[in-house]
């Protein structure tokens, strides 16, 4: 029996990880065990999968780190992410205070304040972890901290690793050394092979998470957008909100505030009443949804409709036009061949360059949205342009069994030195 432990990072991250779970708990002669850190933690107890968190690592003697994590989660504890209160504190006590054991405690506190979370790389807890379950095989997503040291304990151990990259290889905040790396489509290859990831690694083997996207590839069912939909005109419009997104200029993720966000749908509204449209606002899972509700509130009679509770691909399904920053949305979007238009907060590139492939059409900052929207909306052969750039990208259905096939064929690779 093979035991695999499946490391993810973030709500993202875990759902293409459980479909690679999935695989391997049905197929013979294997043992999964997942692990769900931080905002992937409510996404593993809402689909009702067992799994292993941070606070599961917590042991006899963390007095000091847990007085860390008590500390550190003030500021950094987002009580409407789903995440309880607990792991927030073991997961920030238990990698400042190894950060604090590498590197000493005036070195630790200078990367804190110059870096903030970003200076984890959580080495001895992983440890504890691969103490506790014992794998065999290891497999993360492309994360900089939690998974990264997963990869590096891995090597340190000698048991072969698999990361799976998640949309396009841009940005990555560290190069990917796992023995395989599995990708979404050529373009994340050819990105990380010239960021100077050893092409050996590599496999095209799809994004497991959009597996369960391939049903949705057809025409918009009209009952169900007439049961959901039917007290809003169209075209419709979809605003694939998010908390935070990294800037081009700094590689620094900026938090959105609430100011920011209300006055964005204002924005975008002013956009689609232009081009006689319906703005539908969906927050992101990470995001509590109290400032798009105010916004309603204080906005009763704009016509525009909040879809927090719609499912998504169905939705995607339905609408005319997708907008966003960088969420994940607004490549499923384009897998489902709608219109997209991605946004970025400053000129540069974007971590989902889905412009620079021709699959999207980009926009810098929302005062760009209003003339972009009319060719979104209505200008067809920028809608061929867009369909013809993501043909490549459909998905088949198979990229967690061509996942859990290579996990297999890890099981008896000896490790090389990529790290």
């Amino acid at each position: 029996m093979t035991r695999v432990l499946l490391i993810s990072y973030g709500a993202g991250h875990v759902r293409m990880t459980m479909p690679v779970y999935e695989f391997l708990r049905q197929t013979e002669g294997f043992e999964p065990v997942i692990v769900g850190l931080t905002s992937a933690w409510p996404v593993l107890e809402a689909a009702g999968l067992p799994h292993f968190a941070f606070r599961d690592l917590i042991r006899d003697g963390d007095d000091s780190a847990l007085a860390w994590g008590e500390k550190l989660a003030q500021e950094h504890h987002n009580p409407d992410s789903g995440i309880p209160l607990e792991e927030t504190v073991a997961y920030l006590g238990l990698c400042y205070d190894d950060l604090e054991r590498r590197l000493g405690a005036d070195r630790a506190a200078e990367l804190l304040r110059a870096s903030g979370r970003h200076a984890f790389l959580p080495l001895g807890p992983i440890r504890r972890l691969f103490d506790m379950v014992q794998p065999q095989v290891v497999v993360t997503t492309n994360s900089p901290k939690s998974e990264r040291a997963s990869v590096l304990v891995a090597r340190e151990r000698g048991i072969p690793s698999l990361s799976m990259v998640d949309l396009f290889g841009a940005g990555e905040m560290y190069t990917l050394c796992a023995d395989r790396i599995t990708v979404l489509c050529s373009i994340t290859r050819d990105a990380l092979v010239a960021s100077g990831v050893d092409v050996r690694a590599i496999r095209v083997t799809g994004n497991p998470a959009f597996d369960s996207l391939v049903p949705y590839v057809a025409p918009a069912d009209p009952q169900w957008t007439a049961r959901h939909l039917s007290a809003l005109p169209g075209p419709y419009v979809l605003w694939a909100d998010q908390h935070a997104f990294l800037t081009s200029t700094t590689r620094r993720l900026h938090f959105r505030s609430e100011e920011e966000t209300y006055q964005d749908l204002s924005h975008l509204h002013r956009a689609c009443r232009i081009h006689g449209a319906t703005l539908l606002i969906r927050p992101h899972p990470c995001q509590s949804a109290l400032v798009h509700q105010r916004w309603l509130e204080d906005h009763p009679d704009c016509g525009a409709g909040l879809v927090a509770d719609l499912p998504l691909y169905p939705l995607l399904q339905s609408v005319d036009a997708v907008l966003t920053f960088t969420s994940t949305v607004g490549l499923e979007s384009v897998l489902l061949n709608r219109p997209t238009m991605t946004i970025n907060s400053e000129p540069g590139s974007s971590d989902l360059p889905l412009a620079d492939f021709g699959l999207s059409l980009a926009a810098v900052g929302m005062g760009d949205v209003p003339d972009k929207l009319g060719r979104l909306l209505f200008d067809p052969e920028l809608h061929d342009r867009l369909e013809t750039a993501s043909r490549e990208l459909v998905p088949d259905g198979r990229a967690a069994q061509r996942v859990g096939t290579l996990i297999g064929e890890l099981a008896s690779l000896q490790p090389e030195p990529r790290c």
